[in-house]
């Protein structure tokens, strides 16, 4: 009792899922509910099997304070070279599962000393990043490992030796006994053996207590003489074997699809949602929360038959969990990811001593002018294979150009954009085929559908922002693209068929004349994202984004400006997806699943988030990647060069672009004799000195922050959030 007592005083998170666990086995085995215990017996082993790659992404996050997306597919390639060598190669099953879990552990130190280290004191968005890429290579591989082995195809079946069987009837003698064998067995015994000893070894050994210490302040750690570096790689092995083992144990428990992405996203949602629970901190808490979300999921599955319903209600436990979790529970984390958004590189405008040079005064114009035109002439003579390529690269650039206002400007990490884009493209396709509705009206009606979706979407970003927030877009994506999309629940928005090509002004838009009509939507699009980047808005997302209190002391209304970042990028997310609808005639679940999300976010990356034509060169770069290489070598070609383009310049593309912008800028302000401080940095001009022939400076444009506190004077207080 006074173990019980202790439990509830220190972590009353833990005692409130351990009840419901309790609740939920007693209730089934007298009445049945949720479901028969054998239901509930096969969702706890199913979920303590969960625990262990949840409790590594804790790991993980507590170290580096990033969200491993590669986690699960560590132990899926785990997975998949154990049923090589067991299968293939015919050696037993304790030595395949030996060789396998060591070479996860090797991974597990390649990773965090090629990459991890790297990206060190990068920004943690950066790394997280770097994940999605590694995730994207690790699938890669698995699909290319059966080649190695000459085998045309891995078989998802697991031979082991544990064939002994038991079964565990229903109490209430309403449904037939639940059957198991001596591999949920091994997993019943593996699973509080592994969370045992993991325990001990984070509290009794010198490396488990400096990850403790690491986890809670890294800097002060460090300043303390821990080897912090070494620390982490420590912790990427243990989480790596927790991934592995967790793969190994379920791949022959309940199956597993071991081919282009074994675990998916599916199953890393189900990792991540007891993370989320327990703040990405607690240990204890994940893994009963983990339990208990197994037993849920079973469940619902054994009611329903339908695992979008499962999907379903993962994502409301994620985003109720966001939704009630207090302020004060996560201000540390707060704090670090406060930082991380400062490195969005801004991209500096034309230096207003330069604006009057007619070189640039005419000449960037003239640049854009010609770019345009060369479009529209190439539109003309290309390929209708070509048009309809380069017109899926445009929609994926209006797709990147919402993330750079969420992103960033507004600095919320939103993974699952692709969710807000199959929402448009549903809408649309039913306005467009089922009531005959013009284009150019239902575009705008679906982007507006967008808009509200996102704002209910973006309500935890007024409580929690960061990775946080991206966890529950990621769930969104995955709820969509399984329920969301089914016309069994949700028909009534789907278009019940095939969308015809509609017309515009009388033209069908066929290939020839799609293009040019999402050209033209493109470029409305970038001229109404500059208007809002120059507006008093755009300065307060930026603002806010890089000094939130201090925007708030203004009397700004952030809580506001937030809210309109969610609406304006949820609303030409799903411009972009009924565009997309229309160039594919179809609105499908596979064409927004989660992975192409993840994919979508890291190309606006790799573009540049802080710079619209960088990250129409990303949408560029992915696009011309998906249209002329296979999906396995579209993955490692992103991957690679990905992970390289982010360790050689970590702006993007467009910090590339911008750099010879600024080179031909510095060009120009020598020959005409200009002194431009904020391009020529070793050259100091005092105020009342300027050298021969060179004009005097205007006043320079003030920061983001005065403007705001110029124009919060001005206003009235009814202004501000009070």
């Amino acid at each position: 009792m006074q173990f019980l007592k202790d439990l509830i005083d220190r972590d009353p998170a833990t005692s409130f899922w351990t009840g419901l666990l309790f609740l939920m086995v007693v209730t089934s085995a007298l009445f049945g509910f949720p479901a028969p215990l054998g239901i509930v017996a096969l969702g706890g082993v199913i979920g303590g099997l969960i625990a262990f790659i949840s409790i590594g992404l804790v790991l993980v996050y507590r170290t580096n304070r990033i969200i491993n997306f590669a986690h699960a597919d560590i132990g899926a390639t785990t997975v998949i070279l154990a049923i090589l060598l067991v299968r293939e190669v015919q050696i037993s099953y304790v030595t395949g599962v030996l060789i396998s879990l060591g070479s996860a552990l090797l991974l597990g130190a390649l990773i965090e000393k090629t990459v991890v280290r790297r990206f060190f004191k990068a920004p943690r968005l950066i790394l997280t990043v770097a994940t999605i890429l590694l995730a994207q290579v690790l699938i890669g591989f698995q699909v290319l490992m059966p080649a190695l082995f000459r085998a045309d195809i891995v078989s998802p079946n697991f031979p082991t030796p544990f064939t002994w069987r038991f079964s565990i009837p229903d109490p209430t003698g309403s449904t037939p006994p639940v059957n198991f064998d001596g591999n949920h067995l091994l997993a019943i015994i593996a699973v509080p053996v592994v969370v045992i000893a993991l325990t001990l070894f984070l509290r009794n050994t010198s490396v488990g207590k400096a990850a403790r210490a690491v986890a809670d302040n890294a800097e002060r750690a460090s300043l303390l003489g821990i080897p912090v570096r070494r620390v982490s790689t420590v912790v990427w092995i243990v989480a790596a074997g927790l991934s592995a083992l967790g793969a190994l144990l379920r791949a022959p428990t309940v199956g597993l699809s071991v081919t282009g992405g074994a675990f998916g996203a599916s199953l890393l949602v189900r990792a991540l949602a007891p993370a989320v629970v327990a703040r990405m901190e607690n240990l204890r808490t994940t893994f009963v929360a983990a339990v208990v979300l197994g037993i849920i999921d079973q469940a619902a599955f054994y009611r329903t038959l339908d695992e979008s319903v499962s999907n379903t209600i993962l994502f409301v436990i994620i985003l109720g969990a966001l939704l009630l979790q207090r302020r004060g529970l996560v201000t540390r984390a707060d704090e670090v990811e406060a930082g991380t958004w400062q490195s969005v590189k801004e991209i500096r405008p034309v230096p207003k001593e330069l604006k009057s040079v007619p070189e640039v005064r005419y000449g960037l114009p003239a640049l854009v002018l010609g770019a345009l035109a060369a479009l529209v002439i190439y539109g003309l003579f290309a390929t209708n294979f070509r048009l309809e390529g380069l017109t899926l690269i445009m929609i994926y650039g209006i797709i990147g150009i919402s993330l750079v206002i969420l992103t960033g400007w507004a600095g919320q990490v939103s993974l699952g954009q692709i969710g807000f884009v199959a929402v448009g493209g549903a809408i649309c396709g039913r306005l467009v085929l089922d009531n005959e509705m013009n284009l150019l009206l239902a575009l705008p009606i679906a982007g507006l559908v967008g808009a509200v979706v996102a704002i209910a979407i973006g309500l935890p970003a007024l409580r929690i922002r960061g990775l946080f927030l991206a966890v529950s877009t990621v769930a969104f994506a995955l709820f969509i693209a399984t329920m969301g999309l089914s016309p069994e629940y949700f028909g009534w928005m789907l278009p019940s068929g095939r969308i015809p090509r509609p017309s515009v002004f009388g033209v069908q838009l066929t290939s020839k004349p799609l293009f040019y009509f999402v050209l033209v939507v493109l470029i409305l699009v970038m001229a109404s994202v500059r208007s809002l980047r120059k507006s008093r808005t755009g300065r307060v997302l930026i603002g806010a984004r890089d000094n939130e209190r201090a925007v708030r002391t203004f009397g700004v209304n952030v809580t506001w400006a937030r809210l309109t970042s969610f609406a304006l990028s949820g609303f030409y997310a799903a411009i972009a997806g009924g565009l997309f609808a229309i160039h594919q005639n179809d609105v499908t679940p596979s064409a927004f699943t989660v992975q192409k999300g993840l994919e979508i976010f890291v190309m606006v990356v790799i573009g540049g988030l802080g710079s619209v034509p960088g990250v129409l060169l990303g949408a560029t770069f992915y696009g011309a990647s998906q249209l002329f290489f296979t999906s396995v070598v579209a993955r490692l070609a992103n991957g690679f060069l990905g992970l390289t383009l982010l360790m050689i310049i970590p702006g993007g593309l467009g910090q590339v672009l911008f750099g010879w912008r600024d080179a031909v800028l510095r060009f120009i302000a020598k020959r005409k004799g200009v002194i431009v401080p904020s391009l020529v940095a070793d050259v100091r001009v005092e105020e009342s000195v300027l050298l021969p022939g060179a004009r005097r400076s205007e006043t320079e444009e003030p920061d983001s922050i005065e403007v705001i506190e110029e124009e919060a004077l001005a206003e009235s207080p009814a202004g501000g959030e009070g």
